[in-house]
């Protein structure tokens, strides 16, 4: 790898990390693109070799987030059988992506009111994708009679509220770990969608913080909990 590559590849790092730790400190508008290059090192002029100007950078940046938040938790789901498995996948893979990625959740919630329009309605597809996700396991066990809500669409607003808030107060050296409030909240979930303590007593045998396990005997199947009686 050629020695300029590298030197580029380095900056960029270097930029995606300050631009996250200020704007978090200070908010969008509360950073200019000097006071960026004064805390990476560099002149103002030298940043847009990398960016083309702080519009892009915040666009940049929201974008990644939200690809990366769409992506893990899709695929640890799709890992999963079984609409209750699913549910508690989707819940617990949300709240690790959140707490362990804190400061640009944070931003990523707070700044996306500072988008222009087009880059927003990219935000807001992604965005989509992800509820839409949820709330298709939402009607799944309401289909199944595993979750009595009067509103599926409800239900899932309410369920991303409360998993977004994660972001707001985590802090890694509190009192619960991340692994914890995982737990805690793929309770609480069920807890909201009216699942009956039978059901939930049946998915305390799965650890929903670890992937899924193998089934013995047989590559790539999954045991999950079985669904409820109708």
């Amino acid at each position: 790898m050629a020695k300029g590559r590298v030197s580029g590849e380095i900056t960029q790092k270097a930029i995606r990390e300050a631009s996250i730790r200020l704007i978090a400190r200070h908010g969008y508008h509360g950073v200019s693109l000097r006071t960026l290059a004064d805390e990476i090192g560099i002149q103002a002029a030298s940043l847009y070799n990398h960016i083309e100007n702080k519009q892009d950078l915040l666009f940049v940046l929201l974008r990644g987030i939200m690809e990366d938040l769409v992506a893990e938790v899709a695929q640890k789901v799709a890992q999963e059988q079984g609409t209750l498995s699913k549910l508690c996948t989707f819940v617990a893979a949300h709240v690790e992506f959140h707490a362990r990625r804190q400061p640009e959740v944070f931003i990523g919630t707070m700044e996306l009111r500072s988008l222009l329009p087009e880059n927003r309605t990219v935000l807001v597809a992604l965005r989509d994708r992800h509820e839409e996700l949820l709330q298709s396991l939402v009607d799944a066990g309401i289909r199944e009679r595993a979750f009595s809500v009067p509103s599926a669409r409800v239900a899932t607003f309410a369920i991303l509220a409360m998993l977004n808030g994660v972001a707001n107060w985590y802090r890694k050296n509190g009192r619960h770990s991340i692994p914890d409030l995982q737990r805690m909240y793929v309770e609480l979930t069920l807890n909201l969608l009216g699942t009956s303590p039978a059901v939930q007593e049946l998915l305390r045998s799965r650890d929903f913080t670890q992937p899924p396990p193998m089934a013995a005997g047989v590559k790539g199947s999954r045991r999950s909990p079985p669904a409820p009686a109708p």
